[in-house]
């Protein structure tokens, strides 16, 4: 789920768990390009470098800059 994009919330929740903290310990990891993927997704009109390789921390970093 978490490599198809599934938000955490959403597999927290079919897997039991009342929130996130124990979803993002153990399966976060196993999605590190969805951070860069969901900021060009929810943010088109970011002036985003067209880089797709670019880190998720670059991207966030990018994203965030004011």
């Amino acid at each position: 789920m978490v490599r198809n994009g599934a938000p955490l919330i959403v597999v927290a929740e079919a897997l039991g768990h009342s929130g996130t903290r124990t979803a993002e310990k153990h399966y976060a990891h196993r999605a590190p390009s969805n951070v860069a993927d969901t900021i060009w997704r929810t943010a088109p009109n970011l002036e985003l470098p067209t880089n797709r390789n670019l880190s998720m921390k670059a991207a966030a970093a990018w994203a965030c800059w004011d």
